[in-house]
């Protein structure tokens, strides 16, 4: 069975423009090795854990509501949409 992929729309990217920061320089200041899961969370393939999106807000002074547009529900829904493997779809 073909695991369901997900995008979860943000403006993680728009912020960090907005500063005039690389993702390298996001990733060292979250304490990550490389860039590699910045670019995953603008691109919505992967979700940010809770820490570093209490770091994000705080960096780019903002709201969790203005970094994710549709909410938590909508992360949430997205989410529970892809099943676990072994798991049938929601």
């Amino acid at each position: 069975m073909r695991r369901q992929t997900f995008r979860v729309s943000n403006t993680l990217q728009e912020h960090r423009k907005v500063l005039g920061l690389s993702q390298r320089a996001i990733a060292l200041v979250l304490g990550l090795k490389d860039n590699t899961l910045i670019s995953r969370w603008e691109n919505g393939t992967s979700l940010p854990n809770l820490l570093s999106v209490v770091r994000l807000i705080t960096l780019y002074h903002t709201t969790f509501e203005e970094l994710f547009p549709l909410g938590s529900e909508a992360i949430c829904k997205d989410a529970n949409a892809v099943s676990p493997p072994g798991q049938p779809s929601a």
